[in-house]
């Protein structure tokens, strides 16, 4: 989260007021989301070395994939040993709207109306990060 906070604020122009609301929100609805005590395992990790600490909270929750735009940080000769899956969040979205569509389609709605936007805008601010995924459900 620390990461986070300091991307928001640098990259994209937040308060550090912001960012700490942002994260007491996240931590308020994702409680379950919080792996803490992986530290020791960091020195242990063989991918970039940047995104070692991300492969170890992974090892510790027994994560079975790491959803990251950065797939080129976690080789396959360091996530193989711990049978974790690297996926894009294209891939990762477009995934779960195959298993389970209304569920997806359910979620946009609520975050559309949670925001007092239109599906349509969630998809179009959604097209930045996750064109393909976009793609697939307007298809």
């Amino acid at each position: 989260m620390a990461e986070v906070s300091d991307n928001l604020q640098e990259n994209f122009g937040l308060t550090s007021k912001q960012a700490a609301y942002r994260e007491r929100e996240i931590r308020r609805h994702f409680p379950e989301a919080w792996v803490e005590e992986y530290e020791k395992l960091i020195v242990s990790m063989t991918n970039n070395e940047k995104d070692r600490h991300v492969l170890a909270a992974a090892v510790h929750a027994n994560a079975e994939l790491i959803v990251t735009y950065n797939a080129k940080d976690f080789p396959q000769t360091a996530i193989a040993p711990y049978s974790i899956m690297v996926q894009g969040p294209s891939t990762f979205l477009t995934t779960l709207y195959q298993r389970d569509p209304n569920a997806v389609i359910q979620c946009l709605e609520e975050q559309a109306a949670a925001i007092n936007k239109s599906v349509h805008y969630v998809l179009s601010r959604l097209r930045i990060n996750v064109p393909r995924f976009v793609d697939t459900l307007q298809t």
